[in-house]
C-alpha cells in the first residue's frame, strides 16, 4: 500500500517521484501513455463538435455573408453553376452564358469589375502562370518572367466577380467594431465603396491536378494580391475572397477595411466540395443553388442553414485533419519533453554531490515519465480554452518539475554544524 500510495504521490511529490525511480517499468509506461493521450481530449472534444463553416455565419466576419447572398441571388449563379459526376465524385461545374461576364481588352476594363463599376457581374479572364503582373495595362498576358516558387507554366481561365457597394449602404450597427473604430483613422484605397467579398471561379481547375497548390499560391500573390515579390507586399488592398476550382473551396477573409500592408489573413477555410454532399444522389446537371434552396425562397434560410451546412459538410474533413496534425504535434512535445527530462535528471543523479549516484538512465527516465503526468493534466484542463497554452503549460511544467527535482537529487552540502545551508553562506 505504501508503494501506491508513493505512485500516487508522484503527481505533486518529486520526492516521490525519485522514490518511485526503482519501480517495475510498466507503471512510468502507464504514466507515459497517459501523459500523451490526456492532452488529446479536448482537441478531440473541440475538434468533433466544431462547426468548420461558423466564419460564414457569425457577426463580426467582415461582411463576407453579404459578398455570398449577392452571390446565391445572382442569375449567374443560379443558372451557370451545375453538379456533375466525375471519376466517381462530385464537382462543380461553372458554365456561364455570355450575357453574364465580359472579356476585358485591357487592365482598365478589368479594374472597372475590381471597382465595381463593370457594367456585367463577371469578367473572364486567362492566367498565364509563367508571367508576372507588373504590366498594369495588361497584366493577365504579359511577357515578364515569374518565378518565386517555380512555375507550373499553365495557362487557365479564370471568372472574376466583385461585390462591392457604396459605403452609405452599409448599416454602421451590422460592421465590426474593428471596421468603425478604423474608418475615420486610416486611409483606404477607395473613400466611398467597399468591397465585401471577390470570388473566382476556375472550371478546368483540380486539387488533383499536379502543382495545383503552387498555381494557386502565384495566382493569389499576382493576381489576387498583385504582391511586390521583393518588399512581400500587396499591390493591392486586400480583400476577402473565395476560389472556387472543380472539387475545392478555399476562402481567405481580410478586414473589410485593410491598409495595404494588412496581408494576413483574419479568418480562413478549406473544403472539398464533394464532401459536402455527404453521401447524396444527384442528377448531372442539377444547378447547385436548386440543391441549396430545396424551394426555399428565402435567402437567409438558403444562405445560414443551406449553403452554411453544406460549407460545414465540405469542410469538416479537412478541419479533422488539422485537429490531428495538431494533435500529432501535441504529442511530439510530450515525448520530446520525456527524453530531455530524462537526460536532464540523469546528469543530476550523476553529479558528485548528488545521493543517488546508483541511478541508471532506465531509472531517470521512470522519473520523467512519473514527472510528466502532472504537466499534461494542467495542460489538458488549459487545452479546453486555448491550445496554444496548453502546449506552452506542458513544456513549462516539464522544466519546472525537472529543475525543483535537482534539491532534492543534490541538496546542498552540510556544512558540519546541523546546517545545510551552502558553503559560502555557512562561512559568512
Amino acid at each position: 500500500m505504501k508503494k501506491v500510495s508513493t505512485i500516487f504521490k508522484t503527481l505533486i511529490s518529486n520526492q516521490a517521484v525519485i522514490d518511485s525511480r526503482k519501480n517495475p517499468w510498466w507503471i512510468a509506461v502507464i504514466f507515459a501513455i497517459l501523459a500523451i493521450f490526456m492532452p488529446w481530449i479536448p482537441h478531440l472534444s473541440k475538434g468533433y463538435t466544431a462547426n468548420t463553416a461558423t466564419i460564414f455565419t457569425v457577426r463580426g466576419n467582415q461582411e463576407i455573408d453579404k459578398g455570398f447572398k449577392s452571390i446565391l441571388t445572382s442569375d449567374y449563379f443560379k443558372n451557370g453553376v451545375t453538379i456533375k459526376k466525375k471519376e466517381g465524385k462530385y464537382v462543380l461545374d461553372y458554365n456561364f452564358a455570355e450575357e453574364y461576364y465580359n472579356v476585358p481588352a485591357n487592365a482598365s476594363e478589368y479594374e472597372a469589375e475590381y471597382d465595381g463599376t463593370n457594367t456585367k457581374p463577371l469578367v473572364k479572364v486567362t492566367f498565364e502562370d509563367n508571367k508576372m503582373g507588373e504590366d498594369k495595362e495588361n497584366y493577365f498576358k504579359n511577357t515578364t518572367s515569374y518565378n518565386t516558387k517555380g512555375t507550373t507554366g499553365w495557362k487557365k481561365e479564370y471568372y472574376y466577380d466583385s461585390i462591392s457597394v457604396t459605403r452609405s449602404a452599409i448599416d454602421p450597427s451590422t460592421a465590426s467594431t474593428a471596421n468603425k473604430n478604423n474608418q475615420n483613422k486610416v486611409e483606404y484605397e477607395n473613400s466611398v465603396r467597399d468591397t465585401f467579398l471577390q470570388s473566382y471561379y476556375f472550371p478546368t481547375l483540380s486539387k488533383a491536378d499536379k502543382d495545383y497548390s503552387i498555381f494557386l499560391s502565384n495566382f493569389v500573390s499576382s493576381a489576387v494580391l498583385q504582391m511586390s515579390l521583393n518588399a512581400k507586399q500587396a499591390g493591392r488592398y486586400p480583400h476577402s475572397y473565395m476560389i472556387w476550382g472543380e472539387d475545392f473551396l478555399l476562402l481567405a477573409v481580410y478586414p473589410l477595411r485593410a491598409t495595404k500592408s494588412s496581408i494576413q489573413v483574419s479568418g480562413s477555410y478549406s473544403g472539398d466540395i464533394n464532401d459536402g454532399f455527404k453521401n447524396a444522389v444527384i442528377n448531372d446537371g442539377t444547378k447547385f443553388y436548386d440543391y441549396l434552396a430545396e424551394g426555399t425562397a428565402d435567402i437567409t434560410e438558403v444562405y445560414k442553414t443551406k449553403f452554411a451546412g453544406y460549407l460545414h459538410e465540405a469542410g469538416r474533413p479537412n478541419y479533422l485533419k488539422s485537429v490531428w496534425f495538431n494533435i500529432g504535434i501535441l504529442s511530439a512535445i510530450v515525448g520530446g519533453a520525456i527524453v530531455i527530462m530524462s537526460v536532464l535528471l540523469l546528469l543530476f543523479n550523476k553529479k558528485k554531490n548528488s545521493i543517488y549516484r546508483d541511478s541508471n538512465y532506465f531509472h531517470s527516465l521512470n522519473e520523467a515519465c512519473y514527472m510528466i503526468l502532472t504537466p499534461a493534466i494542467l495542460g489538458m484542463a488549459i487545452g479546453f480554452f486555448s491550445s496554444q497554452f496548453s502546449m506552452v503549460i506542458i513544456i513549462g511544467g516539464a522544466l519546472m518539475r525537472t529543475v525543483f527535482s535537482m534539491s532534492k537529487i543534490c541538496p546542498p552540502q552540510n556544512t558540519g554544524n546541523g546546517s545545510s545551508k551552502p558553503l559560502y553562506q555557512a562561512r559568512s
